[in-house]
This record gives structure tokens, sequence and C-alpha cells, in this order.
């Protein structure tokens, strides 16, 4: 294989330099030990070895928008004018020549038949629109006369060849002039060296009436058989040596068959393509067995020709342009020197093509493409939060594999062949399409993507997709990042289809990866559940693919928010935590997991973490996970712009150097912005990268070495990678990247004569910097050696060391017309924390609303969004729950109605149960009259209180017994005092305003029932301050009559005070010993506030 004979070869040359540097060293030479960058060459596979080496590598050249294969060889010495001749195979089969002066200028001859109007390829190349106005073909011209009578001398000078290719033409029956045996013989010597020649219309043409003359002899058909045209001999006509007429096809319309690689350079023409050309025909046949027709006359057909093109399965008219090998012949001329811009195309990409020998060891090999389809997108959900999901897609793609060849003729010995090696052809993956549906059509669907294909090249322009998966970059790389996500407005659940479908630069379009969303693989998922204050993370889910992956978890919450003893987690074995920097709207807690980094151990932490919520405590926010592949910090500057960190370690020898570390940063990209070797510009940024990432010593962003010519490394995509190519003997110091690109810091070697500038921030070590001679002086900026945060000065060249480079910080921040995006290769969720359910309680009456704060409910035990809260108002006595109500704030009236469920959501919910009063209060007092002094006056009055319900049917009321109540009373012998007795009755029974409450009086013996004086209680009428108005009162005052109050009327005054008159009646009786039963009965409890 060649890779063992590379490797062995190396080995050799290795073996050879240890020898001499041996040698050297023992004669007293120094050599100074430094890193030396190795550029690594993806190199072809090699199939077969060869007699010298070949290598292929896949190019992409973003102004030409395709693909070409990088070749180089062994360059040989003793070279004939053969030169190199480069085979390629699409089959592994079967072999074609293919040029090798791909984006060089090639040189044609033009032999044209003598007629000056016929001298026409050179304008005609020159009025093409050539790219950069670099005109690949320069044309020459002749005579066929002049060829005829000394073609070695045209075409040489000296023993070397000067063209690439000749081209007879253009004129019709090519004005009867023929090619000689001394032109013929130079033009076969030509074609045998590999150089190619293009044949226009009727130069292969033997007609008795045109040419040769009587006797002689066109030897322009002896290349019948190397280019495959002839016809069968029933079609041969007497004298001639051209088919009969009637095989012959013309028109003006031709179409393109073949768009393989003589159709692709230097200018791309389609299959299918349709080109308008002057009138033309063919006379002879295409043998179908040799060689390639490209393209062929197509309706209508001229008239003076059949309208259909011959075939009888091994001869076939209509050709219009055809190749073997390295010669080619075209239809053009037989309209006398007219073509268009398309023809020209063509004769120009033909002459390109023939131009098949080179002496040079390399070529772009540009026929080349890739026309195979990427692989189905695989998706999941990178992101997201109930609402929105964001999906992240990337697609593989799939290129073609080509083999090539090269043979050397060399002088005095013949011809050498190459290695035959392989190369696949791709172009990468360009970007994506999606669509979210209801039902899915895959067919459809791929054909309208197809459908955005240019007519020109064949591709989907840029234009057509959508900003955020457009993926290839604008330059030649085909190495890059392919991955790419969207956002859809869709619930983790939906039923809907998401179809995605991956097209690369080429314009191949992939099938469609069609998947329903419910079904994409989710990388974290997780919900928040509170009770109280107090929130936990449950249902943690992590994909398998997170698996001994991801480097750290950065946890962002609300900032009423805390991570409970943050301080004083237990974390597992070798995790650290830091606090990054807030930002306005939540403050953001990294745990670093170096190896210890299992999903399940990461599972099990965020299941035992719990948050804290603080005032307010019924804010919205949410709990966001984030798990990065490294392990990032953010710091806020005093400007709003967020400065991430990472630092990343290279412990294995030989490590990496500062100026390969520069140039690693500059390749480095977060959140879509470029990475460049930290600056610390100020004692904060400096602490906080210290105090939060700083574990090992590590490189940063400053030096005082400026390039060779004097100026300062200012923020480059890529630097010089040796010493040798610096000029370190500068004082100052100063920031190479970032926004700070060129700002000193810090002036002088050392810090014995150094100084800080004003306004600039430094931190270097006692004694630091200190320029080491003995390494060759130290010029750039290290820190966090021992431990310590300050800053160091080292030698560019040292990679890794102990004690001084276990690798370098990067930092990426907006600058330059960069905007911060999402991280692709971060995986997260986002979940809302529940808020409460506050129910509040009011009485309401007469359409004003009063607080009932016992009836307030709170719902805040094990809450979760999405789950579904019954109300249930409170049963209390002497209140009947009327209704729940929307509230906000402390506003309830006028509010709308509201059902008894809720729905835990991220917002704080209120509500409103309106409660009614079903009250009455009584003060009630009974007061004698005319008191007897024969008789005792009662200590005591005795009440019944019934409730009669309205019965709407009969419109009458019905006593309700269960809803009796006995009740004492004070008895007065004066209504002068105002002892009234106070109590509650509840009216919660009465449901229809129009039940009624009645107060009957049980009379003492020797007592009648003289009336009644009520008056409802007036809150805000100063005279009547407790029922003073009762006072002083005759029977001309009073009220006759049982005291009945409907149940509208209570709600209406909800509060009386009555006064019940008795006076003594003996009726000619003799008055009885006083009864002790008159003073006292006990009638049990009523219902009382």
């Amino acid at each position: 294989m060649k890779v063992e004979k590379i490797r062995k070869r190396r080995v050799q040359r290795s073996i050879f330099l240890s020898i001499l540097i041996t040698l050297l060293v023992g004669t007293g030479y120094y050599f100074y030990s430094k890193t030396v960058s190795v550029k690594k060459i993806e190199a072809s596979t090699v199939i077969t070895e060869g007699e010298f080496d070949l290598t292929a590598e896949n190019r992409w050249d973003e102004t030409e928008k395709k693909n070409y294969a990088e070749l180089n060889w062994d360059s040989l010495s003793n070279l004939s004018q053969n030169g190199y001749q480069l085979y390629q195979s699409e089959n592994q089969t079967d072999w074609n020549q293919r040029s090798l002066k791909y984006n060089q200028q090639i040189t044609v001859l033009n032999v044209y038949p003598d007629k000056p109007e016929s001298d026409t390829l050179e304008g005609w190349m020159a009025g093409l629109d050539w790219k950069d106005d670099n005109q690949l073909i320069e044309v020459d011209s002749c005579t066929i006369t002049d060829f005829n009578a000394g073609a070695n001398n045209i075409l040489k000078d000296g023993d070397n060849y000067k063209y690439d290719v000749i081209m007879f033409g253009s004129w019709d029956f090519y004005n009867q002039k023929m090619l000689a045996k001394d032109g013929y013989d130079a033009t076969k010597a030509f074609i045998d060296s590999g150089r190619g020649v293009l044949f226009g219309h009727d130069t292969m043409l033997q007609h008795v009436t045109v040419k040769p003359p009587p006797g002689g002899k066109d030897y322009f058909f002896e290349f019948y058989d190397s280019l495959g045209i002839g016809f069968p001999d029933d079609l041969s006509v007497s004298n001639n040596y051209i088919p009969n007429t009637s095989s012959w096809t013309g028109g003006e319309k031709v179409r393109i068959l073949n768009d393989g690689y003589l159709m692709k350079y230097p200018f791309a023409m389609q299959n299918e393509e349709e080109l308008t050309i002057p009138e033309t025909h063919n006379t002879t046949l295409s043998d179908q067995s040799v060689g390639t027709v490209w393209a062929e006359f197509i309706e209508p057909f001229s008239s003076t020709n059949r309208q259909d093109i011959y075939d009888d399965g091994i001869w076939r008219g209509g050709w219009y342009l055809k190749t073997n090998n390295n010669v080619a012949a075209i239809q053009t001329g037989h309209s006398n020197g007219q073509s268009t811009v398309g023809e020209n195309k063509i004769i120009a990409n033909v002459l390109y093509n023939l131009a098949q020998v080179s002496l040079e060891n390399n070529a772009n090999e540009r026929t080349v493409e890739d026309d195979q389809a990427p692989n189905s997108p695989s998706l999941d959900i990178r992101c997201g939060d109930r609402e929105n999901l964001n999906i992240r897609v990337n697609a593989q793609d799939v290129g073609k594999k080509y083999r090539w060849y090269v043979e050397a003729d060399i002088k005095d010995h013949g011809v050498k062949k190459s290695d035959t090696v392989e190369e696949e052809i791709i172009s990468n993956i360009a970007g994506y399409f999606y669509q979210v549906v209801d039902t899915p059509d895959d067919v459809s669907y791929k054909a309208s993507i197809i459908a955005k294909k240019d007519s020109t090249h064949n591709r989907i322009d840029e234009s057509e997709f959508d900003p955020n998966l457009y993926v290839a970059p604008n330059n030649d790389s085909l190495s890059y990042n392919t991955t790419a996500s969207f956002t859809i407005n869709e619930k983790q659940d939906s039923e809907k289809y998401l179809q995605v479908i991956a097209v690369d630069r080429s314009g191949n379009v992939s099938e469609v990866t069609t998947v329903q969303i419910k079904d994409v693989t989710q990388q974290v998922d997780f919900e928040v559940e509170r009770t109280a204050d107090e929130a936990k993370l449950v249902e943690v889910e992590l994909d398998s693919s997170v698996e001994d992956k991801m480097k750290s978890i950065e946890i962002q919450i609300p900032k009423n928010t805390e991570i409970k003893d943050f301080a004083s987690l237990t974390l597992p074995m070798d995790w650290y935590s830091f606090e990054n920097s807030e930002t306005v709207d939540y403050y953001s807690f990294s745990f670093a997991m170096e190896d210890n980094n299992s999903a399940a151990t990461i599972k099990d932490f965020l299941e035992e973490l719990r948050f804290t919520i603080t005032d307010p405590v019924d804010a919205s926010g949410s709990i966001k996970v984030i798990l990065h592949e490294k392990v990032y910090t953010s710091w806020v500057d005093e400007d709003g712009t967020t400065h991430y960190y990472v630092f990343i370690e290279d412990t294995t020898e030989p490590g990496t150097n500062w100026f390969q570390a520069y140039n690693k940063a500059k390749q480095l990209r977060y959140r879509g912005l470029t990475g460049y070797l930290a600056t610390i510009t100020s004692a904060e940024e400096h602490d906080f990268i210290f105090d939060n990432i700083a574990r090992a010593p590590g490189l940063l962003g400053g030096a005082r070495a400026v390039l060779a010519d004097g100026s300062k490394i200012d923020d480059d995509s890529i630097i010089p990678q040796t010493r040798d190519e610096y000029d370190i003997d500068q004082d100052d110091w100063y920031w190479v990247s970032g926004p700070e690109s060129g700002e000193v810091f810090f002036v002088g070697k050392d810090a014995i004569v150094g100084n800080t500038p004003a306004n600039a921030y430094s931190s270097f070590a006692p004694g630091e910097p200190n320029n080491a001679i003995e390494v060759g002086g130290e010029y750039i900026l290290q820190f966090a050696k021992d431990d310590s945060k300050e800053w160091n000065d080292l030698h560019g060249d040292l990679g890794y060391d102990q004690r001084y480079n276990h690798g370098y910080y990067v930092e990426f921040s907006e600058y330059g017309g960069q905007t911060e995006g999402e991280e692709i290769t971060d995986v997260c969720w986002k979940a809302a924390i529940p808020q409460k359910i506050n129910i509040q309680a009011y009485t309401e009456r007469l359409g004003q609303t009063q607080r009932l704060a016992r009836g307030d409910i709170i719902y805040d035990q094990e809450l979760r969004i999405g789950k579904q809260i019954t109300a249930q108002p409170n049963d209390f006595e002497l209140f009947t729950f009327l209704e729940h109500r929307e509230r906000m704030g402390d506003s309830v009236q006028g509010a709308r109605p509201l059902g008894n469920q809720y729905t835990i959501t991220k917002d704080f919910q209120e509500g409103a149960f309106i409660y009614a009063n079903r009250q009455v209060m009584l003060h009630v007092r009974q007061v004698v009259l005319e008191p007897e002094n024969q008789l005792v006056n009662p200590e005591k009055g005795y009440l019944n209180l019934k409730t009669s319900l309205y019965d709407v049917d009969s419109g009458n009321h019905v006593e309700d017994s269960s809803q009796l109540i006995q009740t004492q009373i004070p008895s007065q012998h004066t209504d002068a005092v105002s002892d009234f007795e106070t109590f509650v009755v509840s009216t919660k029974h009465m449901t229809d305003e129009l039940d009624q409450l009645s107060l009957n009086l049980i009379l003492p013996e020797f007592y009648e029932y003289v009336g009644n004086f009520i008056t409802p209680r007036h809150f805000e009428d100063p005279n009547d301050p407790m029922g003073a108005d009762h006072q002083g009162k005759t029977e001309n005052d009073l009220y006759g009559g049982i005291i009945e109050r409907s149940r509208r009327d209570i709600d209406m005054d909800r509060e009386y005070f009555i006064t019940l008159y008795i006076k003594p009646t003996t009726a000619g009786k003799t008055p009885q010993p006083y009864s002790w039963d008159y003073k006292k009965n006990d009638l049990g409890e009523i219902k009382t506030q």
C-alpha cells in the first residue's frame, strides 16, 4: 500500500536527519529546540502503487462554486515532449484522458481554410465573458496551405511544441481545402503526443465534386477511425466518401446530451440545455461504440435534411459534437464564419479539455463533480421549553469517488505510470429546508425544494435559504460545522410532523426526513415542581448522547430565586462550582464536571438541587439548565457586553505553543462568536477568570513580539507559526487580538524598568516580566502559574510544560460587527417555575364587597405547570357561597365569573370567592308597660323565631319546623334603659328572597302583648345610637301583630333593634303567686356570631 511506502520513506528520512544532526552537534553546532507547526494533509487513497507518487485532494472553489481535484505528483527528469498525461475513471473501469491545463492559459492554433473570413476563432474566444477578464484560451492562426507546407515549423519551437490544441475550421466544405500528407503526419504526431485536435464542419469530407482534385487524397479522411465516424456501406454514394444525404440531419437547435466533464469548464453547461446555433448539419454518422456524443440536433430540423435522426443501432446521425480521447469534431462552419455565444462557449470547453499534455507536475482537475445527494438529515431537540422547540439538524454529505493515474513519457526510457489513487469529491452541506405540517408528503416537498434550483448552474442559491439554516462558509473551506438549528412554535408532544431536507453545495437534494414532533429525540428534559416557596427539578431525563460528553452545567435562575445552600453544596467527586456574572434577567451558576460526567451523575445532581424563591415570590420566572461540551464562564463588563471564557487544555507532548494557540483560538466559535486568546483589562475581569476557570497555567493574548515588518499582530485571522518571523526586541506589551487589539498594557522587557501606562491594567507577578535570556528571551503572556493569578512572561515556542503551560485561555465577545447567537453544541431545557393560586374571600351586599380574610385559600403545594386544581370554597356558618370571580389585586366588583377549575401556569393567578352574609343581627328586649305592683315583673322574656318558606307554586308560606329557634331576652319595667339582648340568626336556609323570619313572643301568665317597636340599625345616623329612639314609647307608638321580615328585607337591612311590649292583664282575676318558671325557661342554644 502507498501509505506504507510513504511511512517507510519518512522513517528513512528521519534516520538520515538524526545522523546529520548528531554529526553537526558533534562538530559544535547548537540547535535551538522549538515546536514546528505541521500542516496535516488529508490525501487520497492509493489503490495501486506505481513508479512515482501521485496524490489527489478534494478542493472547493467558492468563486466558481464547484469542486476540483488538486493533483500533485513527483517531478520526473528527462521528460519528453509528450510530457505528463492524466487519466481519470468515474467507475473504476473505464479510463479517459483529462486536461492538465485547468486554470492555466492554453494556446490553440486555428488552421483556417485560406479564406480570411474563415479566420474567426480568435475573435470568438475574445468575445466570451471570461471570469475576471482572464482569457484562458490564446489563439494563433495560419492557413491550411501554410500548414501543409510546413506544419512542424508552425507547431514547434525547436523540438518543443508551442500549442496545446489544433483546430481546423470553420467554413462550409472547409472552403474545398484538404489536408496534405505532411500536414497529416504533423497532426498525427501532435495527437500521438497527447495533445488535442478539434475538427470543424466538413473537414473530414471527401466529395468528387468538391475535393480532392482528381487523383489526389484528402488526409483528413484518415482521422475517421480516431474519432469513430463513418457510415454503413448501404449508404455509400459512388466516388464519394460520405453517406447519402438521406442520413443527414441538421437545424439551428441543439441539445446537450451529457453534462459531464466537457461541459464543466471553463463554462458550465447543463444537461438537456438547449442552444441556438447557425444552421448546420451532420454528414458522416457516429459509431455508437466509439467516443462520446455530447450534443445532438433537435427539432425543428432543417427542411433540406431528414426530419428525424438516422439510427440503425450501430450508426447514428444527428450528432453535433463528438469526442474520443484527445480528438473531437464539431459541426461549426456550415454557415460560413457565423457562430453564437452559446456555440462559442462549447468550442471553448472542447478546446480547453483537449489540452491534455503538461510538463508541470501538478494540476487542478476540474471535470469532477459531486453528483451524489447527502444523507437524509438527523434531528434532535437541542433546547426549548413548553411552547418552543429548538431543533438541531445535521446531515452527512456523500461524494463521488474518482480515480486517477498519470503517465510520464521519459526520453530513452518510455512511459512511466504513477500510483493509481482514489479520492471522494464532496462539496459538503450547503444548508437545510424544513416545514411543519399536519399531513406529510415527502415526494411533493422534495420536488418543491428541487424547483428552487437555478437554471444556469443547477444549484440552489444562498438567498433561498433561511440565513440560520445556510451553513456553508463563503470561502474555499470544505471542513466546517454543518450543524444548524431552527425554532418551531410547537409543544414537545405535538402531533404535527416535521420535515427536513439537506442540500449540498453542488445542488444535490437529500431524501426527506419526516418525523412526528412528539417522537423527536430530546436531549434534556425536566419539569419544575414547587411547594410553597421552594422548587426542585423533577422528571429529569437526559439522552444517552450526552454520556461522558459534557464538561459543565450552567443553571440560569430568575433574580428572585436562589440555589439553596449553593456555597455549601456537596458536589460529586472532581466537580467544582462558580457563579457567572449576572445579567439583567437572571443569575447564572456553573458546575464543572471534569471527567465525572456520566448522564446518571448529572441527573442525580440536578434532582437533588433545591431552589428558594424570594421576594417577590409571585414573580414569573424560569429555570434553565444548559449542558456545555467545555467549561465556559461568562462575565458582563461595565458596558453590558458579555464575555465568555474557556480554558483549552493540551497536556499531551508537544502541547501547544503561543503561536499555535493564537491560531487555534481564532478557529474556535462559541455562540456564533470568533475566539481569541483572552485579554484581561481590569482587576474585576482578572479575578473573575481566575476564580472561575483558572485551574491550570496557560497562555493569554498578550505579547511584545511584532511581525518581522514591524507591524503589530492586529487581530489577524492567522499568524506565522515560528519565532523567526517576529521581532521580539520591542518594549511594548500589547493585546494582540479581540476588541482591545493593539492596546498597550505594559512598557518594558523587565519589571525593574517597566511601567503600566495610565488607564491601562497589568498584573505581573513580583519580578516579572524578566525576559529570561537563557531561553532566547520572553515575549508572550502567561498566567495561573503555581496557582497564582499573577502574570508571567514566556518564550512563544514553549509547548506543554508541567509548570508553565497546560493550554490556553480563549475569550469570545461581540465586536467587529459580530452578533451573539445560540451555541449549537449546547443542549438545554428551560422550564417555568409554577406559580401559586391565591383566592381571597369577600362578602357582598348591595353591590359592595368586604374582605372575609378567614375564607382566603392559597394553592401552593406540589405545583407543576399544567396541573389541574379544583377550587373549593369554604363552608362557613352564617355565609353562603355565591360565586367565584376573577380578581386583579383587590378589585373584584364587576369582575367576570370563573369556573372552579384552575390550570397551574407560569403566572401567578388570583381569584375571589364571593359569599353572602346570610345572617341577621337582632337586638331584642321586652318592656313591661304599666307594671302591676301585685304582679312579679318578669326577669326574662321568651321568644320563638320561626322560618316560613315560600312555595313558588302555591304562592303560600309553609313553616319549616326544623328551623325553630327559642331564646331568652331581657325584660324591663321601663324602656329608659337600653338593655337589649344581641344575637345573630343564620339565614342560610332561606334560599328564596320571599322566605320569612318571624318573631313570636311567649307571654307570661297575667300579661298581654301590646305591640312592638322595630327599627333597622342606621350605622351612620348619630341620632340613633344603639336603639336610642326606642325610649319613651307609648302604646300609640307601637305596631301590633307578629314581626315578620322577608330574606329580601333582611339582606337589605342586616340588623334590627326590636322592643316587644307587654302589660299586666288580671281581667278580674286575683293574681297568682309568682312562678319561677316565668323568670327562667331553658330553651337551648341559638347560633350567635
